[in-house]
């Protein structure tokens, strides 16, 4: 009888202490839902999210430059991907061909990674180290084959510069596809309105391959 009792005590404590951690956690599943909500509704912190899921974190650096710099296994690369220009100039001083030589395990040049470094200055002294314009990456990766005209050409509003000063180099293809048959139009216009520009540069130089598939700006 004793032996019941005891084992019916035990068993009240427990069913007790199930229903207390079910409440808790109740509570704790609506606070977060309101936080959820409210933060849904707070157009500062969702204009704070955006910017830094477009920027692929809090250090500013988007996604396709911390992809650039975990390819870069040479000085040169890694320094074009850091935005270095001294650390570029010391490079090439050390190896004047390495602007052509030297390139990311899936084709890329230093040319290639400076459409990230957004610098005017940089460029020209990628191009005056002898950078080949129409080089093309291996297409191995998670990315097509292409050459620097396609990221150029694809990049944010900041590279336009870059685009015209690209587009002055004698011999560079303005047609050319890349290996999923996308021509440098074809990126400018994928950018949307902030492409303009640059579609406009493209066709002034020449280009006129273009899907008809793609949205007109």
């Amino acid at each position: 009888m004793t032996t019941t009792m005891r084992r019916g005590d035990r068993c009240a404590r427990v069913r007790r202490r199930v229903c207390v951690m079910a409440a808790a956690l109740t509570l704790l599943c609506a606070a977060a839902w309101g936080a959820i909500g409210a933060s849904a509704q707070d157009p500062a912190l969702l204009e704070r999210l955006a910017r830094e899921r477009a920027s692929g974190g809090r250090d500013g650096r988007s996604l396709e430059e911390r992809r650039g710099e975990a390819l870069a296994k040479t000085p040169l690369l890694l320094a074009v991907t850091k935005r270095d220009l001294e650390g570029v100039r010391a490079a090439l001083e050390q190896d004047p061909r390495a602007c052509r030589n030297q390139r990311t395990p899936t084709g890329e040049t230093a040319l290639h990674l400076s459409a990230m470094s957004r610098s005017l200055e940089m460029l020209e002294l990628l191009l005056e180290s002898g950078c080949d314009v129409n080089a093309e990456s291996d297409g191995q990766g998670p990315m097509p084959r292409q050459r620097a005209i396609h990221w150029f050409a694809h990049g944010p509003p900041e590279t336009t510069p870059l685009l015209e000063r690209l587009l002055k180099v004698p011999g560079i293809d303005v047609d050319v596809l890349n290996g999923r048959g996308m021509s440098p139009l074809d990126f400018a216009k994928k950018v949307g309105p902030p492409g303009r520009e640059k579609y406009d540069m493209l066709k002034a130089a020449g280009a006129t391959l273009e899907k008809p598939d793609h949205a007109e700006l």
